[in-house]
Order: C-alpha cells, then structure tokens, then sequence
C-alpha cells in the first residue's frame, strides 16, 4: 500500500513562519474582497504551496505485517510500550542509570515474546498432529510460504539487471577462442549416476 507523507521532523518553525508571512495570507489587500467560499480554498493552497517548498510530501510504500498469532494485545502492548519509553527516556537522557534500566526491560520483554511464541507452536504442533494437511499449512504459515504472489503488471523489460548481466558476459568474453569440443569414444559407458 502507498501513502503519501512529509517528513515533518524536518520543518523549521522559523522558516515556516517566514514563508508564511511571505504568503497571500498574510496580504490582506489580496483576499479581503473573498468570500466565505473562497477563502478556505485559499488557505489550503497557501498552506500546501508552503509545505511542499518546505517538506516536499513523498510517497512511501508500506508492507503490512499481520501480527503475531501468540501475542495477546491487551498483556503485551503496554510492556511493549514500556520498553520503547524507557528507549526514549534512555536516548534522552543518555545515564548509565537510564540505559540499564531500558536494557534490563527490553531483556524481559523479549524473553517474554520467546517463551509466548515457543508456547504456541508447540501448542499448534501438539493440537494438529492428528491432521497431517492442517500441520502442514501452519507450518508453511510459519515459513512465510504461501505469500500473494507479485503484481501481473511486473513485465521482463523492468528486469534490466539480466540484460546488463548478459551483455557483460558476451563482452568479456567476445574476444575468447571458440569452444573446442571431443568426441567420446564409443566404448565408454555411464552405468552409474
């Protein structure tokens, strides 16, 4: 999925405030005849012509994840979220104090998640080994088998890598002999593989 975004940890509040006393916004000769109508059209395409001089938006793709079948939301996500605030009080604050604390945490946290996931596999294991073809898709599930498979507008042109692969090939190879071949005997054999 692709969304648009900017990247607003990069907006300068001083420049922002510079471009936008710089705007028709603030030319109050230039919109005072607007009306009620045309004024929010006008802010929307101030606002934006600023930002995108400012923070150009960028189109960022975004691969969903499906979460962890073993984790429970309501026990995991505010340890979770104890552990990345006590990330950022530790970047914050950079103590030893702090650190080992994050440390400390994150190590528990994670144990936690082992255990959880060893649990239910084995759990899932245990329950569908009466059913081989159930055991089989979990597996595969585990894996990462069985994904969407890719977009059919993805055609051999946009491959140019083989392309260049190959035309490298035949180059360094242009001034190469041609390939001697010999004939095998006719009394040898291949009995084996």
């Amino acid at each position: 999925m692709s969304v648009v975004r900017r990247p607003w940890h990069q907006l300068n509040i001083g420049e922002l405030q510079e471009a936008l006393a710089e705007s028709r916004l603030c030319q109050r000769d230039h919109w005072a005849n607007f009306n009620a109508d045309q004024l929010p059209e006008l802010y929307d395409s101030e606002i934006t012509s600023v930002l995108d001089r400012l923070i150009p938006a960028k189109t960022v793709t975004i691969r969903r994840r499906p979460s962890d079948p073993w984790l429970t939301v309501n026990v995991d996500t505010p340890s979770a979220k104890l552990v990345r605030r006590l990330e950022r009080s530790s970047r914050r604050l950079k103590t030893p104090e702090a650190t080992a604390a994050w440390y400390s945490r994150r190590h528990e946290y994670r144990a936690l998640l082992r255990r959880k996931r060893e649990c239910f596999w084995q759990a899932k294991v245990e329950g569908e080994k009466s059913k081989p073809c159930q055991l089989w898709r979990s597996i595969d599930a585990l894996l990462g088998r069985g994904k969407t498979p890719l977009p059919a507008d993805v055609d051999a042109a946009q491959f140019r890598f083989f392309d260049d692969k190959v035309a490298g090939v035949r180059f360094t190879t242009s001034d190469a002999p041609p390939p001697a071949f010999s004939s095998n005997p006719s009394t040898a054999s291949f009995s084996e593989f």
